[in-house]
């Protein structure tokens, strides 16, 4: 299995990466019970790492630079200087689009990324 954390830093993820990570979560509450809520607040770090990949779950997370969401557009950030900012600094020259994140999301949560755990991949366009 694969338990995967978005960090939301100035963006909100899109509602669908959300409603996806919401049903993921959901199903492994039901497998780990109250044990997941605190192994979750450590994700990909320390003890939730090992103690999950123990039971062959791997744990990373996301950590997205600027994303045209939703949430973005409604904040009034598209268009604004801050969006030209990030674009501005962001080596690929572009906000990431909702499906930029879930591609890495989609990598994580498959057997390709079967030897990653405790990893933090900046999805980011190079922006640091």
């Amino acid at each position: 299995g694969a338990l995967i954390a978005v960090i939301i830093v100035c963006v909100l993820v899109a509602v669908a990466v959300a409603a996806a990570l919401a049903a993921r979560r959901a199903m492994l509450r039901r497998q780990f019970g109250p044990e997941y809520d605190r192994l979750a607040r450590q994700s990909g770090h320390g003890r939730a790492r090992t103690e999950l990949a123990a039971r062959k779950i791997r744990v990373n997370t996301i950590a997205p630079g600027g994303v045209e969401t939703e949430g973005t557009h409604s904040v009034g950030m598209i268009g604004s200087d801050f969006e030209k900012q990030i674009v501005a600094d962001t080596p690929m020259g572009r906000l990431g689009q909702p499906e930029d994140i879930a591609r890495v999301a989609v990598f994580l949560a498959s057997d390709n990324a079967r030897w990653l755990t405790g990893e933090r991949i900046a999805a980011s366009g190079g922006l640091r």
